[in-house]
């Protein structure tokens, strides 16, 4: 930083450039890479493209080791970074949902499902929109809302036989399972269960 000040903007973007191409190459003696440094140096070397999927790497990594703050914070970089139709924006939102999650934040937790169902929702034929209920349940199976997860799981059947989708139909018995057993009707669980 110090040095990009005193120098050229088009020098110190090919300054970043280089070097984050070098730090792409270089792993330390554990094969570690610093996702992040790269993504940053892509960055200011006016690469948001390259700088996007190492901010999506560095974040994946955090979350894998329990870096959750630091892995939401790289999602929020992304996101500002890309357009809702890029394909980095919804494997982000993803990701977001599960450091939320993990961080007990429920409340932009659900704000940000809420988000991507108005996305999916806007454009007919969207093939995030079946995805999203399923997180939807999700969320209401962990917040113990189970009426609602209902709802979800309802729309995600429906959704699942109009996209010819059975993975998803067998998501969704696992969270119906799930909270019927949380209800206390183990036996219609165990039906639930023994259909799949």
């Amino acid at each position: 930083e110090v040095a990009q000040s005193s120098v050229a903007p088009e020098l110190a973007e090919q300054l970043h450039l280089e070097i984050a191409e070098y730090l792409e190459s270089d792993r330390n003696d554990d094969g570690i890479v610093d996702h992040a440094r790269i993504a940053r140096h892509f960055d200011a070397a006016g690469e948001p493209s390259r700088a996007v999927d190492y901010y999506y790497r560095a974040a994946t990594h955090a979350l894998e080791r329990r870096g959750t703050n630091e892995a939401l914070r790289l999602a929020n970089i992304i996101c500002d970074r890309v357009e809702t139709t890029h394909s980095f924006y919804w494997r982000t939102q993803k990701l977001r949902i599960n450091a939320l999650k993990e961080l007990g934040n429920h409340d932009e937790w659900k704000n940000t499902l809420d988000e991507m169902l108005e996305l999916a929702t806007s454009k007919e034929g969207s093939e995030h929109e079946l995805e999203v209920y399923v997180e939807l349940a999700k969320y209401y199976f962990n917040t113990n809302s189970y009426s609602e997860a209902d709802e979800a799981l309802e729309r995600v059947n429906e959704l699942s036989q109009e996209t010819n989708q059975p993975t998803e139909r067998l998501r969704a018995a696992e969270i119906k399972a799930k909270t019927l057993m949380n209800r206390g009707e183990g036996d219609r669980a165990l039906t639930i269960i023994d259909s799949v």
